[in-house]
């Protein structure tokens, strides 16, 4: 029975294991972009051509928005490749260090995520 239940728990620790950290982390970018300017790398800022703040705002933005929706379990699948993309980007960014390695394991559950068919507990099985 206790095995059953957790079954059916995995995905949605898994979700919010993944959509947390982009959601509180947007909301400090959004709240304190200044804070973050020391990650953007200065070939990234180059290639990007717009100011970290302005980068910082906007990239607030997405993570807060991605984070609440696979929270919610809006659209799951699609939101755990769109993650797993965004921090292969990050984890390029950052290079070899201790961020770079925590953000390697949201990004292999991210991926194992999106290979998750059944999303028990999330809208996207209410939906169906």
């Amino acid at each position: 029975m206790l095995l059953m239940k957790s079954e059916k728990l995995s995905p949605l620790i898994l979700r919010l294991a993944v959509g947390l950290p982009f959601f509180l982390l947007g909301i400090d970018q959004l709240l304190h972009p200044q804070q973050w300017i020391g990650y953007l790398a200065l070939w990234a800022e180059n290639l990007l051509g717009v100011e970290p703040l302005q980068f910082f705002f906007v990239n607030g933005f997405f993570d807060t928005v991605l984070g609440l929706l696979l929270i919610l379990g809006i659209f799951t699948r699609v939101c755990a490749v769109i993650a797993a993309l965004h921090l292969t980007g990050v984890i390029l960014n950052l290079g070899y260090n201790e961020i770079a390695i925590r953000d390697l394991g949201i990004l292999l559950a991210a991926v194992v995520l999106a290979l998750t068919k059944k999303v028990p507990y999330s809208l996207d099985s209410r939906r169906k």
